[in-house]
């Protein structure tokens, strides 16, 4: 089995190395094959040698917009599985152990807590109580804790790039994708065992208060 995780990023070098350093870590905690191919948008590439010295896939993008970048990757993946991973994310140790027991899903929601603070999740749908993913509760699902067969993408296509960070709809890609999947039939679970963490949301990183309100707006 081949996981391959799919990673944009713009301007996140040390970031982007703490992920890394938790792929290789959780890899080491249980052995499992995967792939990381990397979609860089920073002006510079400043990225490139960081993701050589991994062995990782490099790729530069000048589209604009995350799905847009995550649909380049999405086309060259090898893996039996695809993961989306944000690059100022890292995984728990445990992640490919306990991913292991969920393989028999099309797809899998995995909880992310905050780097704040590790037992308080991103968002509040996501509760400490494993259940399967419905049309009445897709919304427990981030793109950054979305795991999926890669053959899905046969059946449903690849992410509406008119969705996500830098698009024309700022945000809910992963919830267009996710209906898309439940329309097709596919098989979804949510479950807190298979955790990663991620910075919460921090309204002080906006340049003022314009800039907050098309966030929320998007």
């Amino acid at each position: 089995m081949l996981i391959s995780f799919i990673v944009c990023t713009s301007n996140r070098p040390k970031e982007l190395e703490i992920l890394f350093k938790s792929i290789i870590t959780s890899k080491n905690n249980f052995k499992v094959s995967s792939e990381v191919i990397v979609v860089d948008q920073s002006s510079k590439k400043i990225n490139k040698k960081l993701v050589k010295n991994y062995n990782f896939t490099y790729l530069h993008s000048r589209n604009k917009g995350l799905s847009a970048s995550r649909n380049i990757a999405l086309k060259i993946t090898k893996g039996d599985f695809v993961a989306f991973l944000d690059d100022d994310c890292y995984l728990d140790v445990n992640y490919f152990k306990n991913l292991k027991k969920y393989l028999n899903y099309d797809f899998i929601s995995a909880r992310i807590l905050t780097i704040e603070n590790k037992i308080k999740p991103l968002i509040k749908y996501q509760i400490n109580k494993e259940f399967k993913i419905s049309k009445n509760n897709f919304d427990v699902v981030l793109s950054s804790g979305l795991i999926f067969r890669s053959l899905i993408v046969e059946k449903v296509g690849f992410l509406d790039e008119e969705f996500g960070i830098g698009a024309k709809y700022g945000a809910s890609e992963e919830a267009d994708y996710v209906l898309r999947f439940l329309k097709f039939k596919f098989k979804g679970i949510y479950t807190p065992k298979i955790q990663l963490y991620h910075p919460k949301f921090n309204p002080d990183a906006f340049l003022n208060l314009n800039q907050l309100k098309d966030k929320f707006l998007n």
